[in-house]
Parts: structure tokens; sequence; C-alpha cells
């Protein structure tokens, strides 16, 4: 990323993306993140406000209700947080789950759902945070 556009909160910018294990680099000078099998997913917050955008760069966040409201409440400072939205069944990640949380379209359909699929949002990152991009600093 070259840099963030001016106001990064309100701009659409996309998560990062899975390589293929070939084209993985070796080495003490990296880390990899742990496969959640959810739906990858950026947070910009501002102020106790929440928006939700996918790697496809749509608006996820009314289908979330729940996680709206939990990183509303977490978040105070103004940040992007890269991640990924899990629904877990028992004490594991479930791809079919998320994927019903996914088809929420309709406000009450969305709300139904987060009481009995309540989700989480695993983050991976901090990109950016009060008015710093961290984009180019070490993990």
């Amino acid at each position: 990323m070259a840099g963030l556009p001016p106001d990064p909160l309100a701009n659409p910018i996309s998560p990062m993306e899975p390589v293929p294990a070939a084209a993985v680099p070796s080495g003490g000078d990296w880390a990899f993140q742990v496969k959640w099998d959810g739906v990858r997913m950026l947070a910009f917050c501002r102020g106790g406000q929440v928006r939700l955008q996918n790697r496809r760069l749509r608006d996820r966040t009314p289908a979330y209700p729940d996680l709206t409201a939990a990183l509303s409440a977490a978040v105070r400072s103004e940040a992007i947080l890269d991640g990924e939205v899990v629904v877990l069944q028992g004490s594991r990640p479930s791809f079919p789950r998320v994927m019903e949380r996914e088809s929420a379209v309709a406000p009450a359909t969305a709300t139904a759902l987060a009481a009995r699929l309540p989700a989480l949002f695993m983050a991976f990152d901090i990109l950016y945070a009060d008015g710093m991009d961290l984009t180019g600093r070490p993990f």
C-alpha cells in the first residue's frame, strides 16, 4: 500500500489476501496468521462508530449488529483493523455458520441471526490508528 488516502476511514481499502504456500517467504522476519475459516473483514472505527468492509470493498456493517456494537465499545480510538469474522460451533470456527450470517440483508434477519449465531472479530493487524498509517511499521 503506497499510503492511505486523506481520510482513510471514509475510503475503502483492501485487506491482505492469502497467498499459495509456495509463495510464502521463510525466515525469522515473517509471521503467519491463523486460518480461522471465516470472512476477511476490515473494521473502520471512529468515535464509537464502526463500519465493516469485506475484501470486495462492500459494506457489511448491517449484517453484523453484534460486532459493530462490540467493536464500538472496545475501540475508542480512530482505527482500521484487519481481521476475520468468525462464528463458532462449540469451540471451533464454522464456515457454514459465518456464511449464514453473511446472507443477512434485512435488519430484522441480521438481529435474529446475531442472537442465534454470535460473531467474533479476530483482529490480525492495526493498519491505522489515531492519524498514523501503521502499514509500514514492523509487526
